[in-house]
């Protein structure tokens, strides 16, 4: 007789897009919550989760490595498979290492600090090389991941959860909340600000943390934001008779940087608290070669290319979002470069596909790791336009 905690499912057909390694079978099984199997991860998905095939059927076990052999528990089914979780390591990855964390096991923040660092970025490096093949291009574009300059301690803001009565992080895979008393990946300042706000409490819902009180969005890795700063002059190879546009400009994360290798810079930023910061920086630098502009991206590039702006080189750091119906206006302005910074993999690799194929070629790849311990990774890459008639 069944019961209400039997599960049966079939394999179905794995969807194209970034991450369609998956394999296709037509067999299946019969699993309960709460039985125990032995199974082999293959490899680390690009949600951060290891997966494995018990007959034929694909079992998502977090915090597992490939090739691991581990004992799990069957907990509920996904469209396509189980969810499990680990009741004892076999064969442990040579990589495992302790998780420092006290809240890893049941917090939904981190992914990996069960692996060392250069395993984390061996993993970021991989998927940055299947983006490349699925844009169809070739490895000589490709650079290896830039490592963050600290693992632990990096973060300068937090978001963080409250139920009203505790604040923390929400648990894996659910709304249930884990209460906490730090954060490892928070800076010391950070630190400081989150025992503040425990101690005081918080509403129901969201609970935003920084270092300092600024407005407007800024880089959650400091350290890492200044490589990437760097990163972003030495590839772009600017010359001082360049006219630059920056697209989602914030509070000038790249603007001022730019400006000193330029003729001059228009920087576009829907938020209008951050343009106010980054005029008040403008200010106080003195840096007249620099226009910011408060308006909609989309609109402000229908209107260049209604005037005829030109511009030698845009930079672009867009939300998650990404670029979306932007990519047609900039195709309009024809710059002879793109620069493009993106924190989401899927809308970076729709973006980039229409770039390419209107007539710019990928010459830079590189991941960037702005979130050590998160499958999360900032991708950054230089397009050149390879002929003004193929727009």
């Amino acid at each position: 007789m069944k019961t209400k905690n039997d599960i049966k499912t079939k394999r179905k057909k794995p969807s194209v897009g970034v991450d369609s390694t998956l394999k296709a079978s037509t067999a299946t099984t019969h699993l309960a919550r709460g039985q125990e199997i032995t199974v082999t991860i293959e490899k680390i998905n690009a949600y951060g989760v290891g997966e494995a095939y018990f007959e034929g059927i694909r079992i998502r076990v977090p915090a597992t490595a490939e090739q691991e052999v581990v004992t799990v528990e069957i907990e509920e089914k996904f469209s396509g498979g189980f969810w499990a979780k680990v009741k004892s390591i076999k064969k442990p990855h040579p990589e495992r290492v302790p998780a420092p964390c006290p809240y890893f096991n049941e917090c939904g923040g981190c992914d990996f600090q069960f692996l060392s660092y250069p395993e984390q970025l061996r993993y970021k490096n991989n998927e940055i090389r299947n983006l490349a093949k699925y844009l169809g291009v070739q490895d000589v574009c490709i650079k290896d991941v830039l490592p963050s300059p600290d693992i632990y301690g990096y973060r300068n803001r937090l978001s963080l959860q409250s139920d009203g009565n505790k604040i923390g992080f929400y648990a894996k895979k659910s709304h249930e909340l884990v209460a906490i008393k730090n954060c490892l990946l928070a800076s010391d300042a950070l630190q400081i600000k989150i025992a503040e706000q425990i101690k005081s409490g918080a509403p129901m819902g969201r609970v935003d943390v920084r270092e300092n009180d600024s407005s407007g969005f800024i880089q959650v890795n400091t350290g890492q934001n200044t490589q990437l700063q760097k990163w972003m002059i030495e590839q772009a190879s600017f010359k001082k008779r360049d006219h630059v546009l920056e697209l989602y400009c914030g509070a000038g994360n790249f603007t001022f940087h730019i400006a000193d290798k330029v003729q001059s810079v228009v920087a576009v930023e829907g938020d209008s608290q951050s343009v106010e910061t980054a005029r008040k920086v403008q200010k106080k630098l003195d840096k007249k070669n620099i226009q910011f502009i408060v308006s909609d991206v989309l609109e402000t590039l229908h209107d260049f290319a209604t005037q005829m702006k030109l511009f030698d080189v845009i930079v672009c750091d867009p939300p998650r979002s990404g670029l979306k119906s932007s990519v047609g206006a900039i195709l309009r302005l024809k710059p002879k470069k793109i620069i493009y910074i993106s924190c989401d993999r899927q809308t970076f690799c729709e973006d980039v596909k229409k770039l390419m194929s209107a007539g710019y070629e990928l010459k830079v790849l590189q991941g960037v790791d702005m979130f050590p311990q998160t499958r999360h990774i900032e991708v950054a890459s230089v397009l050149e336009l390879k002929n003004k008639r193929a727009i």
